[in-house]
């Protein structure tokens, strides 16, 4: 994990957000000097810069920081865990119905 991969992750979100630095920096009442700074000497924001960004982008700092985001992940997998057993439910609901429909 570098700084400028986390930047780099940043930049890519201010885009998908279609912002610039500028508006971005005004959003989160940062000097867009200072961020630009940052960005260009590849400085780790403060702590609490770093979760105004992420909560700003609406990711995680974990997710800013290494490109992974365990909080994301386990409600994918959760949400992926309740499709398979609701899959499961059906089925065997199914069975039921066919097997109770031919008496």
């Amino acid at each position: 994990m570098t700084a400028k991969e986390f930047w780099g992750r940043v930049k890519k979100l201010i885009k998908a957000h279609n912002l610039t630095q500028e508006q971005f920096a005004k959003n989160i009442d940062y000097p867009i000097g200072t961020l630009k700074g940052s960005i260009h000497f590849d400085r780790y924001p403060i702590l609490p810069l770093a979760i105004d960004i992420a909560t700003a982008l609406g990711v995680s700092v974990e997710y800013l920081a290494t490109g992974n985001d365990r909080e994301t992940k386990d409600k994918r997998l959760k949400e992926l865990t309740d499709r398979q057993a609701a899959l499961k439910i059906s089925e065997l609901a199914l069975e039921i119905y066919n097997e109770t429909s031919k008496k």
